[in-house]
């Protein structure tokens, strides 16, 4: 009785040891504090932006646009949007978040910063780089991309199909 209770204690002690070694060896990355990222040059990774973004398209101020369709090909997504003056002049920023769902979410809006009025009818073709997001496999992520001028959600799913909801 007594040798298994010290063969007991003793695979206890080693359970203990190698936990507590496994946990030490572990590299825990540190949190990036909120701070925005620049991921591309079209492409921000900013929550605080995000947020204000979504709130003040209540008001509907700024150039506004409409995105018409949005398209992936490879890790490329492809937002065509109606008014504008140049692509140069868009800027997608991501909340910093992927929804672990399945499929995986994430959610970008897309804003215009050009300080002029622009051709409503113009349409523009915005390339984002989703690889500065996900990684390697980016077509398996539903993607949803809200109007940063207007109340307009649009997004496409992992299977190329592209929806749109205005509020």
């Amino acid at each position: 009785m007594k040798s298994q209770l010290q063969i007991l204690k003793s695979v206890f002690q080693a359970v203990i040891v190698v936990s507590l070694l496994t946990f030490s060896a572990c590299k825990k990355s540190k949190p990036d504090g909120g701070e925005d990222k620049v991921l591309a040059a079209n492409l921000l990774k900013s929550q605080r932006q995000f947020t204000e973004l979504l709130s003040k398209r209540e008001s509907g101020n700024g150039q506004t646009f409409s995105i018409e369709n949005i398209t992936r090909t490879g890790s490329t997504l492809n937002v065509e949007v109606k008014g504008g003056c140049v692509k140069e002049k868009f800027k997608a920023v991501w909340d910093g978040v992927a929804l672990l769902s399945y499929p995986a979410q994430i959610r970008l809006v897309l804003v215009n910063e050009a300080g002029e009025n622009c051709n409503p009818d113009q349409r523009i073709t915005i390339a984002l780089d989703l690889t500065k997001i996900i990684g390697d496999d980016p077509s398996s992520y539903i993607v949803h991309v809200a109007n940063g001028s207007v109340k307009q959600d649009t997004s496409i799913d992992n299977n190329g199909v592209f929806n749109s909801a205005s509020h």
